[in-house]
């Protein structure tokens, strides 16, 4: 990918894929006047840099060759503030291109497949075709808490927007192109596309409408003599997308100092059983739970969730249900060799929490001066919803910074799961005007990381991905599993994206694999394989198991241990087992939910079939193509099935899968030849 200046524009040439007469855009307000910057040119040398700029802004666009394995270009756009007044950014748009010829890739919309990101760990990640709608779900519980309300979805069929990353892949076989921005602890950003389909019955065929790529600086006042930055967005392209995105997740990756585990870490947590109702008695049964029946099990830690606190926001004070005191149960875990962990929601604050009522001043605020509200959970308060720390506020800062010291350094919590993150990003004014959402969701995470040690497991769970990386050591990746699938009923009140759902949970499992290893470790959320207090069916439970382990991210359990049958404690070890390997999602953009998962390992390749279909199907699959010599894999005359020990006899290059059950799942494991001597 080359940069070339042409007619005060600039394109951006690739060997697949090409974008035309692509220019910067700046919205901004000046003493409350909404303006705009949207140069017809920009002035610059052929290889740029190009600037422009009117009464109140300088803009600068510079490129430079992405490092490492990303093979394409970094853009940034600099604003700088000119005259005497300040000035509020609201978007900063990097590139912007559009009509029939802005896009140039393999066949054209027709036969494109976009990869659209959602805002954080609970939203929605899959690959789309032109032709279909991406609405915001219509249920507010589960909006407010998925979506973004600075960048909502209109729905329309063809119109997209993909949160930090976007993808696009040719199906016919052209190659494809990713956006990605190489930051987000400065900005929030998002990848707007959007396409013009044919009419009904017309014989018009789809052509690009629009394409841009943009950092929300939320309003953040600028003052004169300022000069902002943009995250730089990478554009690259090539003839395999999937490669593409994994090369994207290894930029952002190095470019926030990620940290990523040796190996992903696995454990016990209290959630999916007890709810919030756990109790110490419960964690003290898991743990002995944990050294018996389960003693083959790699539990390398035991967390309490939710359902320990006195209150939302009062993180030191324990209810009635754990008689001993937290820092006596974490001293007792940490005595059988395993970490403690604990769940806490660090920017939440209750109506009626001590928090709230001796510092109303921490409160996150509305343009009207009304505490912001980020949710309401009734199993926490039935009568009101919670509220937002405001997290620029220093005095915020140094509190979340010894909360985190207390339960990581001075109680021995090592392992701390941060829960409804993205309520620190939410809109509201704020103490530091100068600050984006995601400066002030960065700041909040920092102050977390400072307080519980560099040697703290952080892992993030409903947390918008970008201001996260360099922070938390594991991500959720989706939503909460549940016992049970989700049927059509889940579908329609979810609007098919959030809510408790293991379908959904395992979905974008699949679909964000690529992040693991490079942004964090993926958590997928937990495994269960218990027979009690679940609708799961058997199938259901391998598919749950399959997914988690060719994905190779955490593998955390939350059944009550002691009531597991030994053969499904069999399957959380065979979880553990197969794990350890690189996963490639093969079918990422040919369907929206994934069914061919490839994970490579030393010894052996697992190859992975999914079936997410709700009746029974007869499945066969086909191991062939240049892929099987690039991995150097024997080819046996029978091939072992991981998740129900059968031995099945290859012929010529497909293996009979036989008839799966509905939400069942396959695994092979293939040897790898012995490097020769």
């Amino acid at each position: 990918m080359r940069a070339e200046a042409r007619d005060g524009a600039v394109d951006l040439v690739g060997d697949v894929a090409t974008l035309r007469a692509t220019r910067p855009r700046v919205t901004y307000r000046v003493e409350g006047r909404a303006a705009e910057l949207a140069p017809t040119a920009l002035d610059g040398p052929p290889d740029g840099p190009w600037t422009a700029e009117d009464d109140h802004l300088r803009v600068v666009l510079s490129t430079r060759p992405a490092p490492g394995p990303a093979r394409g270009l970094l853009l940034r756009l600099a604003v700088t503030v000119l005259g005497d007044l300040p000035v509020r950014l609201d978007d900063t748009t990097v590139l912007a291109a559009g009509g029939p010829s802005g896009l140039q890739l393999g066949a054209g919309p027709g036969s494109w497949s976009l990869y659209r990101n959602g805002w954080s760990s609970w939203s929605n990640a899959r690959s789309f075709r032109m032709d279909e709608a991406d609405p915001d779900p219509w249920l507010f519980a589960i909006r407010r808490t998925t979506v973004d309300p600075g960048t909502p979805r209109g729905g329309e069929p063809g119109r997209f927007r993909s949160e930090l990353v976007a993808g696009l892949a040719d199906l016919d076989g052209g190659g494809g192109l990713v956006l990605g921005f190489v930051g987000g602890a400065r900005c929030l950003s998002v990848i707007d596309l959007a396409v013009d389909l044919p009419a009904e019955g017309g014989a018009t065929r789809a052509e690009l409408a629009t394409l841009a790529a943009t950092c929300r600086f939320d309003g953040a006042t600028a003052e004169p003599g300022t000069t902002l930055a943009t995250e730089d967005l990478l554009v690259a392209d090539g003839p395999d997308p999937v490669d593409l995105l994994e090369g994207w997740a290894a930029a952002l990756g190095a470019a926030q100092g990620a940290r990523v585990p040796a190996r992903p870490p696995h454990g016990w947590c209290s959630w999916y059983y007890h709810y919030s109702k756990v109790t110490e008695a419960d964690v003290r049964r898991a743990l002995a739970a944990a050294d018996t029946v389960a003693a083959g099990v790699p539990l390398g830690y035991v967390m309490v969730d939710d359902g320990h606190q006195m209150a939302i926001g009062d993180w030191l004070a324990t209810n009635g249900k754990f008689p001993s005191g937290l820092a006596a149960l974490a001293a007792d875990i940490r005595a059988t060799g395993r970490d403690a962990g604990l769940w806490l929601a660090p920017f939440l604050a209750d109506h009626g929490s001590d928090v709230a009522r001796a510092h109303p001043e921490w409160l996150l605020r509305d343009e009207a001066g009304d505490p912001v509200t980020a949710l309401w959970n009734p199993t926490w308060n039935r009568r009101h919803g919670q509220w937002v720390l405001d997290c620029t506020r220093p005095d915020v800062q140094a509190h979340l910074e010894e909360v985190a010291r207390t339960l990581a350094v001075d109680w021995g919590y090592r392992v701390l799961k941060l829960d409804f993150c993205y309520a620190a990003a939410l809109p509201g004014v704020r103490h530091d005007p100068a600050s984006t959402r995601a400066q002030a969701l960065r700041a909040a995470l920092d102050a977390v990381r400072r307080g519980a040690g560099h040697d703290a497991l952080l892992v993030g769970c409903g947390l918008p991905l970008g201001p996260a990386v360099g922070v938390v050591d594991g991500m959720r990746v989706g939503t909460d599993v549940a016992p049970t699938w989700g049927g059509r009923v889940t579908r329609w009140a979810f609007s098919d994206q959030g809510g408790l759902s293991t379908r959904i949970a395992m979905r974008n499992t699949v679909t964000r694999a690529f992040l693991h290893g490079h942004l964090w470790a993926n958590d997928p959320d937990c495994v269960m394989v218990r027979t009690d207090r679940t609708r799961l069916t058997e199938a259901e439970v391998r598919f749950l198991v399959a997914a988690v382990a060719l994905t190779d991210g955490m593998i955390v359990s939350s059944d009550q241990l002691d009531l597991v049958p030994p053969e499904r404690l069999d399957l959380l070890r065979l979880a553990h087992e197969l794990s350890g390997g690189h996963c490639r999602v093969v079918d990422l953009f040919a369907r929206s939910e994934p069914e061919r998962l490839v994970s490579t390992k030393a010894d052996e390749v697992l190859v992975g079939h999914l079936h997410w279909g709700d009746a029974p199907a007869a499945v066969t699959v086909t191991l062939d193509g240049p892929e099987w010599d690039r991995l150097g894999l024997a080819r046996p005359d029978e091939v072992v099935e991981a998740l129900t020990g059968a031995r099945l006899p290859v012929r010529g290059t497909r293996v009979d899968l036989g008839v799966l059950d509905p939400h069942d799942a396959r695994i092979l494991r293939l040897p790898r030849r012995a490097p020769s001597v």
